[in-house]
């Protein structure tokens, strides 16, 4: 109504961000959380390449988890989607209407946002909230096909544009049913077994340095888990930034490490040096389908 909206609902939109604040407060000790610029600091540091990672990793979840017809058949159903958006404007009300200018425009904010301006790393779950400005477009083309049936008499040809619609739509459902049957992942397995393995075996007040948490802290029940990337101890993404990944090993000095094997990347490549050696030995390896941890203990000097 291109107005400002009264004071009630300011207040309700305001009520559960300062109950969020006060939590994170008492709870963290911080009002913001440290992930986003812990994760930042990755990208800083090298960790996911050069250039615009974070939308190299958007092309490349597209066509891994969605295959390669599914990709396509839902980036040309996108791309109709954006040009009745264009040609409808005038006559379409749908098109006009401001919540979807808003989810858009968010969007649109969100690509620039997270790609150009900080090009954050691309982990999966950075392009889950595209998912709405997908739907919006994607439903257009529906629009259209529904606009168009209305108005023919010709049956042959309703069956025959239904039943395309319907071969879609069963297409859409290939990857979702596919997904739902997946076992658990494999770093989880992984993990809740480490876990597992470290709670029978290691002396309560034990500390584990990781530098993918993933659920282990979900599971270890002996001590404190130590984050290696700063998601959960700030001060470390810092050095991370700097590619210092070894400050956290001496700093904290944990009683293990979980690292993968053979060890994952440039920072875990600390494993081969000499001074690792000197103060930790490979305890035990885990090992499920498609992927293993090394548990290391801290020498006694």
């Amino acid at each position: 109504y291109r107005r400002l909206p009264g004071i009630i609902p300011v207040v309700a939109f305001l009520i559960p961000i300062l109950a969020w604040l006060i939590f994170s407060y008492t709870y963290f000790g911080n009002i913001l959380p440290s992930t986003l610029s812990a994760k930042l600091a990755q990208t800083e540091a090298g960790l996911w390449g050069s250039g615009l990672v974070w939308f190299r990793g958007l092309k490349y979840y597209c066509f891994y988890y969605g295959g390669g017809i599914t990709a396509l058949l839902t980036v040309a159903v996108l791309a109709t989607g954006a040009v009745i958006l264009v040609k409808q404007y005038h006559r379409w009300t749908i098109c006009r209407h401001p919540v979807l200018h808003v989810i858009l425009l968010w969007q649109i904010l969100y690509l620039v946002s997270y790609g150009l301006i900080m090009n954050a790393p691309a982990y999966s779950w950075y392009y889950t909230p595209l998912a709405l400005g997908a739907a919006v477009l994607m439903v257009l083309p529906v629009e259209a096909a529904y606009r168009y049936l209305s108005t023919q008499k010709d049956m042959s040809t309703n069956a025959l544009i239904t039943g395309i619609y319907l071969v879609l739509f069963l297409i859409s459902l290939i990857l979702p049913v596919v997904l739902s049957q997946a076992p658990q992942s494999a770093e989880c397995e992984t993990y809740r077994k480490a876990a597992k393995w470290l709670n029978d075996n290691v002396d309560t007040g034990s500390s584990v340095g990781a530098n993918d948490i993933g659920v282990l802290r979900f599971y270890y029940e002996k001590g404190p888990v130590i984050d290696a990337v700063g998601l959960v101890n700030p001060e470390t993404a810092e050095h991370v930034r700097r590619r210092d990944f070894t400050w956290y090993v001496h700093h904290f000095q944990p009683d293990y490490l979980m690292f993968g094997h053979a060890p994952r990347g440039e920072i875990e490549m600390m494993v081969h040096e000499e001074w690792f050696a000197d103060m930790y030995s490979l305890k035990t390896v885990i090992e499920t389908r498609n992927r293993a941890v090394g548990i290391y203990q801290r020498q006694q000097l």
